[in-house]
C-alpha cells in the first residue's frame, strides 16, 4: 500500500544518503508488453517502474 511504499523510498533515501548520495527525484516510465505465442491475454499490457536518482555532491 501507499505507505509502505513512502516508508521503503524513505528508507532508501536515507541509506543512501548515510554513504554520501544526495536525492534529486523520482522518475517514472512505462513500458509496453505484447503478449507472447504462448499468452492468453489477448491484448498489450503495460508496467509502470519507478526510478529514484541520485548524484553525488560535489
Amino acid at each position: 500500500d501507499r505507505d509502505q511504499a513512502v516508508k521503503a523510498y524513505e528508507n532508501i533515501i536515507n541509506q543512501e544518503a548515510a554513504e554520501g548520495w544526495e536525492y534529486v527525484g523520482m522518475d517514472s516510465y512505462t513500458t509496453h508488453i505484447k503478449p507472447g505465442c504462448f499468452t492468453l491475454a489477448p491484448a498489450q499490457t503495460q508496467e509502470t517502474h519507478r526510478m529514484l536518482v541520485f548524484k553525488r555532491p560535489k
